[in-house]
């Protein structure tokens, strides 16, 4: 799925100078590929379209 990478973009971690920061990073980098994943799903259940 393309979602997925976004999350390996995301993963490299310049903050790590700021572990708060970077948790808060992670919180939002897993709130966007949820979302993602989510309407992901929605398109292709009403298209009808499998891409795998």
């Amino acid at each position: 799925m393309f979602f997925f990478r976004i999350k390996f973009v995301l993963d490299i971690r310049p903050f790590n100078s700021n572990p708060f920061f970077a948790l808060i990073l992670q919180v939002l980098v897993f709130i966007v590929e949820f979302l993602l994943c989510i309407t992901w799903a929605l398109v292709t259940d009403m298209t009808m379209v499998s891409i795998d």
